[in-house]
């Protein structure tokens, strides 16, 4: 499905001048950034071994209105579930969310080192409501010492997706590292 789309974004083209495109070759990305043959770059047999979840952009999740300044797993798998329903046809949101409901209550059980972090706020200015807005982020990492098991296919995808409010514009980047 995902071809399809690509596949028909190109021949109607992007950008103002709707300019076509075309694939020319693929290749995979694996978790270290580096590039490697089509197959599993996400190998579940490596879910049990430790990994840090990183954090180098502003991350901002949110409860009640505030900022959550020291989020759990099972903050950034709820963050996750609603950011990947917003991209799923109608369809199947119902069918996720369910599936969410089951990812967030093994984040809950899944064992984690508390979030090491520091605040890191921004200020962009909004050509639509024509004024400077700040934004209140954290920057830092969550360590899970005996890894993020059936939740590393969901945490694979947040390093392009993004996790979190304003990720449109980079916020809330994450990098999934395992540790040595």
């Amino acid at each position: 499905m995902i071809w399809v789309t690509v596949i028909s974004a190109g021949r109607e083209g992007l950008g103002k001048l709707r300019r076509p495109f075309e694939i020319r070759r693929r290749e995979t990305i694996l978790p270290d950034e580096s590039t490697g043959v089509d197959g599993d770059p996400w190998p579940l047999a490596q879910a049990d071994a430790p990994y840090r979840l990183v954090f180098p952009a502003p991350l901002r999740l949110r409860r009640k209105g505030r900022l959550i300044e020291s989020p759990t797993l099972a903050d950034l798998v709820a963050a996750l579930n609603r950011r990947i329903a917003g991209y799923l046809p109608e369809r199947y949101r119902s069918l996720w969310l369910q599936l969410g409901r089951q990812l967030l209550e093994l984040a809950r059980q899944r064992p984690q080192v508390a979030w090491q972090g520091t605040r890191l706020d921004l200020v962009r200015y909004s050509g639509r409501q024509k004024m400077e807005l700040e934004l209140h982020g954290i920057s830092g990492a969550i360590e899970l010492p005996r890894g993020p098991g059936v939740l590393l296919p969901l945490l694979a995808a947040a390093q392009w997706l993004h996790v979190g409010k304003q990720t449109v514009m980079g916020m809330g980047q994450l990098l999934v590292e395992p540790v040595r």
